[in-house]
């Protein structure tokens, strides 16, 4: 072959051999007889050796065949494991011969031909119990081997079990990503083939702990996945794959199955988590002691009660394996349907604050929560397919479950957050208890989860026999339960609008602690890396805004225009008019204004501490009538401290100004009642700084700053008003001798010559 037969074998008769089984894989089965790929690796390999034995040194070299190739799970680009036990001369010239051709192979010639274990580790050792020897003169010596390691394992398999169980927390800390959920690598991830193997070599290693059906109901799942992760690899490296399972494969393979490729993802992940089960407990089925396998044995598992109890006392994976036998006869669907009561209790015993993560992982891992909460059943092996979502949906909750205990236990992990948990009351950490784990359960299905979970609540803890306030609660929280993320990290927690959003769906109180300790949980069980301290920032700083003085004055603004049949307008107001003026007096104006007919004269309000504040309202804005305005105050013998300015939709011009004065509040009222005023033009002034802070395509702002002068701000808004700009709004602000002007205007011409302009008559001073 001028390639390796390996590589020419996705083309023509190999793609024609390989081919989906006759029933889409489901997850259920137990039986890889609707799989072909072991028959496909037969084929494969009848190749190779009709290739190989027409090499002269074929024989002499004694060729032992180990690793995929002997468990029948070669692919397309499979590496070649060959152990050699012939003459070296041969060995070179075979093993050279097969390199040239392209073939991946690994060739091992033993460093002591008495012991083929030295130099080697401990799997390349146990690979020999299934390795096969491809001619007569190397099988013998394969059984002399195997007959030397099996007496060396009845005094070792201990440390060897070590060995293997340590590379495995190895590999599964390397694979414990967010790429490896979405994309999930069928060789070496938790649940793959690597995982499989090493679950075949220690029961192997250790027979007379797996007796019974138990032990041949595992096989069986073991079996199926490894035909179905092995015809999986085949197909990929077919097309030309590795052993990644891509995003762009998986679409391809989903319709080879005739699947949907959620539902192909569903079932894969689903596999892997049953695959990486399954080898967990022959690990510890393995490595327990005997003492402690006859007091497993010995714990009663009668009643349900009883298996709560022992769940509870013992969580470990060989108590989760002996709740999943009994499930069907303990937990039957019968139950499920017809004892909601005593369902609720078995479920509120999992949820209740103070409970174990132990605990919790154990009733997930045992799958007893299928029969306590059914509806997580679609989510097991859920995937969302974004770079956000570490774990499938079912272990989502999961997480959700733990992280809250964690959290009660230690509120400091949610950093400025955490005196949020310390608030929170035993009514408040019950309803939370419920919530983590409903919020998320109608994912998946047709319409808002977020909806349909609050249905779910409803219909559940009625059932289960709750009370209305806490079921009231948790259906809100169920509901709102992204609102607060969504305002936080999406909007801008500062503005009014958001706090309004949140106020109006109820966001307040005892919700609003709870919603954010929520919010704070689901985040670290999306992805613990996802929580950071940036987050818990952005977090602290909006519940922080949501109690603070300002936003209590925004809410009592609204309310106020609520009792007057106004249509909220706190969202167009000037936020500093917001906080200065009372919400009666400025909902009483609003009102005036918002009034069909002439424009509303001119008000004066005096709102104490000696604050006098002037009101401007026109229904048709135009140029220069910011300048007017200011003129004619400072003609009074008025001085601007603070502008807000404004042109709302259906209400026209509506400009404010607080002013100082020694005037009395009557004289300031004749004056502006007076139909003509005399007109006093604006001094010279001189400004620090002239800036444009901002600019695009609809709205340029300009900073005025300098010290505070007589006329600063009647100067600025005519040499504006000359310039033939428009204003769009203003903010004026004098603190101390300081002042400090902010212009939004409409563009137009070129922002540099009017900034030249502008510094030309400004910054160069009278």
């Amino acid at each position: 072959m001028s390639r390796s037969f390996l590589n020419d074998a996705g083309r023509g008769e190999g793609r024609r051999r390989l081919r989906p089984p006759s029933h889409a894989p489901d997850g259920e089965s137990r039986a890889d007889g609707d799989f072909v790929s072991r028959e496909f690796s037969d084929w494969l390999l009848r190749g190779l050796l009709e290739e190989w034995r027409r090499h002269p040194d074929f024989e002499r070299a004694a060729p032992v065949l180990v690793g995929s190739a002997a468990r029948r799970e070669l692919t397309p680009r499979s590496d070649l494991d060959l152990l050699f036990t012939g003459p070296e001369e041969a060995v070179r010239s075979f093993v050279g011969s097969c390199q040239q051709k392209g073939l991946r192979i690994r060739a091992r010639v033993p460093e002591n031909p008495e012991d083929w274990t030295v130099g080697v580790e401990v799997w390349d050792w146990l690979a020999l119990f299934e390795a096969r020897a491809l001619v007569p003169a190397a099988e013998a010596e394969l059984l002399r081997q195997r007959e030397i390691l099996a007496r060396r394992a009845s005094r070792e398999r201990r440390s060897w079990l070590k060995v293997i169980l340590k590379e495995r927390r190895e590999r599964q800390e390397r694979y414990d990503s967010i790429a490896n959920v979405l994309e999930p690598n069928l060789k070496y991830g938790p649940g793959g083939l690597r995982d499989l193997d090493q679950a075949r070599q220690i029961a192997r290693l250790f027979p007379e702990r797996f007796i019974g059906e138990d032990f041949r109901h595992a096989l069986g799942v073991l079996e199926y996945y490894a035909a179905f992760w092995t015809l999986l690899r085949q197909k990929l490296h077919l097309e030309g794959q590795g052993d990644v399972l891509m995003n762009a494969s998986q679409f391809d393979l989903a319709a080879w199955f005739g699947m949907q490729h959620k539902t192909l993802m569903r079932e894969i992940q689903r596999g892997l988590s049953r695959v990486s089960f399954y080898a967990e407990w022959i690990a510890e089925q393995a490595g327990a002691g005997e003492k402690r396998l006859s007091a497993l044995r010995a714990v009663p598992l009668k009643t349900r009660a009883q298996a709560m109890r022992a769940l509870e006392k013992d969580p470990s994976v060989l108590m989760q394996s002996r709740i999943r036998q009994k499930l069907d006869e303990l937990f039957p669907l019968s139950w499920v349907r017809s004892k909601p009561r005593e369902r609720g209790r078995c479920l509120e015993r999992v949820l209740r604050p103070g409970a174990s993560a132990e605990f919790i992982v154990a009733v997930f891992a045992s799958r007893l929560i299928d029969r306590l909460c059914p509806e997580i059943v679609p989510l097991v092996g859920y995937v969302q397919h974004d770079q956000y979502h570490r774990y499938t949906a079912d272990i989502h909750l999961q997480q959700a479950c733990r992280q809250f205990q964690g959290v009660l236990r230690k509120p400091r992990r949610l950093g400025r957050v955490g005196k949020e948990v310390t608030a929170l009351s035993a009514a408040d950490q019950k309803i939370l208890s419920w919530t983590v784990l409903y919020h998320d359960l109608m994912k998946g299905r047709e319409g808002d989860h977020s909806a349909l979970g609050r249905d779910l609540v409803r219909r559940d803890l009625r059932q289960f026999g709750q009370g209305q306030s806490l079921i009231t609660e948790v259906e809100w929280l169920v509901e709102n339960h992204l609102a607060l993320s969504q305002a936080a990290f999406r909007k801008n927690p500062a503005a009014p609008s958001t706090w309004s959003e949140l106020r109006e769906m109820g966001a307040q109180g005892a919700r609003l602690r709870r919603l954010a300790v929520f919010t704070a949980v689901d985040i670290f069980a999306t992805n613990p890396e996802a929580w950071t301290p940036w987050k818990a920032r952005l977090m602290s700083d909006l519940l922080k805004a949501l109690r603070s003085p300002s936003a209590k004055v925004y809410f009592r603004l609204q309310q106020e225009l609520a009792k007057r049949g106004i249509a909220d307008r706190s969202a167009e107001i000037d936020d500093s008019l917001i906080l200065k003026l009372p919400a009666a007096k400025l909902a009483e104006d609003l009102a005036e204004v918002s009034r069909p007919g002439p424009a509303q004269k001119p008000k004066v309000l005096s709102i104490g501490r000696g604050e006098v504040w002037i009101r401007f309202h026109e229904r048709e804005d135009h140029a220069g009538i910011f300048a007017e305005y200011v003129q004619r105050l400072y003609s009074m013998g008025l001085s601007v401290r603070h502008a807000s300015v404004h042109t709302l939709p259906g209400i026209g011009v509506y400009d404010w100004f607080q002013v100082s004065s020694r005037r009395s509040l009557q004289q300031i009222r004749q004056w502006l009642a007076a139909e003509e005023w005399p007109v006093k033009p604006p001094p010279k002034v001189k400004f620090e700084k002239v800036s444009l802070v901002s600019q695009d395509e609809n709205e340029w702002v300009l900073s005025f700053k300098g010290l505070d002068q007589p006329g600063c701000l009647a100067a600025a808004a005519l040499a504006l008003s000359e310039a033939g700009m428009s204003l769009r709004s203003a903010r004026v602000h004098t603190w101390g001798r300081q002042v400090d002007d902010l212009f939004h205007i409409v563009p137009r011409g070129d922002v540099a010559d009017l900034l030249a302009g502008l510094r030309r008559r400004f910054e160069e001073g009278p």
